[in-house]
């Protein structure tokens, strides 16, 4: 896995879906905003995103984002956020091949990077499937390229990282 800086990712027209859920039932998460996106007369032109925004560890449940993007613009509802415009800029970003529930090594890589370039990233990881996955943690091997936003720095912060 290498370590790319500076990375940006843009998509034209996504429609986002947050939900808690079991880990167990991140298939009819993805169903869900799979038939939200047919009902509309849409259907997907790329890769699905995930953003795991939090991890239960006590009920094994996520509060995860899954964010598609679509050939035309949907109306938004309370469940699902219609965007003409998403993008994730000045990233930093692995490319990690391997089995989806092994994630976190492409996440551990991203930890020790920012700590040795004396970076913030903002808590979110964005998890680019490269392929459909078959169920997100017990799929095949896939390709993943996972992105985390750098968060920026103050200039006076800037400065003392320079003289250092």
């Amino acid at each position: 896995m290498e370590i790319q800086q500076n990375v940006n990712y843009k998509l034209n027209n996504i429609i986002r879906f947050r939900k808690k859920t079991p880990t167990s039932d991140l298939a009819s998460a993805i169903e869900m905003l799979d038939d939200y996106i047919e009902i509309n007369g849409a259907h997907r032109t790329g890769e699905l995103i995930y953003a795991t925004h939090v991890l239960y560890l006590e009920t094994g449940g996520l509060d995860i984002e899954v964010i598609a993007p679509i050939n035309k613009a949907i109306p938004s509802t309370d469940e699902f956020l219609f965007m003409s415009d998403f993008s994730l800029s000045n990233c930093i970003m692995v490319k990690y091949e391997g089995a989806p529930r092994l994630v976190l090594l492409a996440y551990t890589k991203i930890y020790h990077a920012i700590k040795r370039l004396h970076l913030e990233i903002e808590p979110v990881f964005y998890n680019v499937f490269k392929e459909k996955p078959i169920s997100t943690y017990e799929s095949h091997d896939c390709e993943i390229d996972v992105y985390a936003v750098v968060k920026r720095q103050q200039a006076s912060k800037r400065r003392k990282l320079k003289l250092l």
